[in-house]
């Protein structure tokens, strides 16, 4: 007798309980939601001559580079589409 294996039980024989799934589902939304954010506020700061000050943390290229590589990682996109593998077949 062969059972097929579904995605919430294999979750579930990793992480062991329903809840700890859930919260690791959420700390992958917040680690998404978090990556946009900062990419967001780069580019944002770089549009308004962010990042020349002489003791900034971060030079204008260093901040550039973060931004591009958010777009060219798609880890958010990638991290959303992990948790609704359904989202993009439906469009």
């Amino acid at each position: 007798m062969s059972a097929a294996v579904n995605t919430l039980d294999h979750l579930l024989s990793v992480f062991g309980t329903r809840t700890r799934v859930e919260q690791l589902e959420e700390f992958l939304r917040t680690v998404a939601r978090h990556h946009s954010e900062l990419a967001e506020h780069l580019r944002s700061q770089l549009d308004a001559g962010g990042f020349e000050h002489p003791r900034s943390l971060i030079t204008p290229v260093g901040a550039r580079q973060l931004a591009t590589i958010h777009d060219a990682t798609g880890m958010a996109d990638t991290i959303a589409q992990a948790l609704n593998p359904d989202t993009e077949e439906d469009q």
